[in-house]
């Protein structure tokens, strides 16, 4: 067909030849050489970075969103994705008719939506399209006599890197093959068992001066304790020499009753006698009977001083064995980890702590201090807590229980002080000493012997103060 039509019109084919021949030769003088000519390839990259998270993570919160979202761009025809550690890759393929412009336009749009439902740590997603323009046009190496490879590598980045991101049309410059200066530190064993020995050594000594203080402050209320047995001795022998007077002065009254009926005949010389005399007999009698009310009083008080103490000595065991305990219990710890020693002594070592931990933040007298104090507060928050079996945590725990020690010591000294200066129990002293004196003053008075029981009831109370 076409060799006939050839053959019909010479003329017409003639002219599309030379046609076509002015319009190869245009085009030929008109073409550019390009090595990597400027193509718009199909292709798209989503790159995110999520710092510290594992594969896993950045697959199930990072990767599998985008997915999800860039499957409805339109044109798609493929999606890759790669999920490593911090970071997350997703490949896109379109189709060649795609525009990559308006795609990469979309792409955003999709991205921005499922943007704030992920976590702060997950940086903004980067958009890549490829282009053969982004491959290096030239690389150089490198080498300066009369330098070291790290000399070199400094050269590099402080001279020629800069030199050639200031020419013009440079987008980026890179090095491959640096040295980067590194520092590796060298733990002695010895160097640490030193410092180790003089801790322990210092540790020591401070939980054997903290024991001498404590034996000492348990010796004072050992003394106290003695003396309110004392006080309370006394007390019982001041009771039974009232019951005895009471005894004297019925057996007395008796006598003056008997004394009256002999002296009726007498009657009228010793009305006004007799009359004095029995006023200073009741005004005794009432003395002895409000002495005994008074006496019952302060035995009801020694015996709630005596329980106080009692609670007081109870509260202080906790205090003084706790630094006690957890230092045995942490030699025999650290006893097991080294070589050689009994995994199982470690572990009921490690119980024997927690033990002592829960019964020392759950004690009584722990609860009685917290809220007196801000900075004992934060002591007992920071010892609480802390892991006392983590031997970095063994000076701060043991200088912390050795504190609170001191500082309980010291609550509880103030609680027996105010056990001993009841006002109550002065109080009573104060009575007691004036209706002796009044007694004493009245039998002065009478020609009646001495009455001693009140004398050893003031003694007790100035004893007991």
């Amino acid at each position: 067909m076409l060799s006939k039509f050839s053959v019909k019109k010479p003329y017409t084919v003639v002219v599309g030849v030379v046609l076509i021949i002015i319009l190869g030769v245009v085009s030929f003088s008109s073409m550019t050489v390009d090595l990597l000519p400027s193509m718009n390839l199909p292709y798209a990259i989503v790159m995110t970075t999520y710092i510290g998270a594992s594969p896993e993570e950045v697959e199930q919160i990072v990767t599998k969103p985008v997915e999800q979202t860039m499957a409805t761009v339109s044109n798609i025809k493929t999606v890759q994705s790669i999920s490593n550690e911090n970071a997350s890759t997703v490949v896109l393929e379109f189709d060649q008719t795609a525009n990559m412009d308006s795609v990469t336009i979309e792409m955003r749009e999709s991205l921005d939506q499922i943007q704030g439902f992920w976590p702060d740590e997950v940086s903004n997603p980067i958009i890549m399209k490829l282009n053969p323009d982004m491959l290096p046009i030239m690389i150089a190496a490198v080498g300066v006599e009369g330098m070291d490879n790290g000399q070199i590598s400094t050269y590099v980045q402080d001279w020629v890197m800069p030199e050639l991101e200031s020419i013009e049309g440079v987008a980026s410059v890179e090095a491959t093959g640096l040295l980067e200066e590194s520092i590796n530190v060298i733990i002695r064993q010895e160097k640490v068992d030193q410092i180790n020995e003089k801790i322990f050594a210092a540790i020591d000594e401070k939980m054997e001066e903290a024991r001498l203080e404590l034996e000492d402050g348990r010796k004072e209320l050992e003394d106290g304790l003695k003396e309110l047995e004392k006080g309370q001795r006394e007390l019982q022998k001041g009771k039974k020499e009232i019951q005895n007077g009471r005894k004297e002065l019925e057996a007395g009254k008796e006598e003056l009753e008997a004394g009256r009926i002999e002296l009726d005949e007498k009657k009228a010389e010793t009305a006004q006698t007799l009359a004095e005399t029995k006023k200073d007999l009741l005004t005794a009698k009432a003395d002895l009977e409000a002495a005994k009310i008074n006496m019952t009083t302060n035995l009801e008080m020694a015996q709630k001083l005596y329980v106080g103490l009692n609670q007081i000595s109870s509260l202080t065991d906790i205090l003084t064995s706790a630094p006690e305990r957890y230092l045995k219990a942490y030699r025999q710890l650290f006893s097991s980890s080294v070589s050689g020693g009994d995994p199982a002594l470690g572990e009921q070592a490690r119980k024997d702590i927690e033990q002592l931990k829960q019964e020392y933040m759950e004690s009584e007298i722990i609860s009685q201090i917290k809220g007196k104090d801000a900075q004992m507060d934060e002591v007992l928050k920071n010892l609480e807590e802390m892991d006392w079996t983590d031997s970095r945590n063994f000076v701060s725990v043991a200088a912390m229980l050795t504190m609170i020690s001191q500082g309980g010591a010291g609550q509880i000294n103030a609680q027996k002080e105010n056990l001993y200066f009841h006002p109550l129990a002065v109080w009573m002293w104060w009575a007691c000493c004036c209706i002796s004196k009044r007694s004493e003053t009245a039998n002065r008075q009478k020609g009646l012997r001495k009455n001693n029981c009140f004398c050893l009831t003031g003694k007790h109370f100035h004893a007991l103060a």
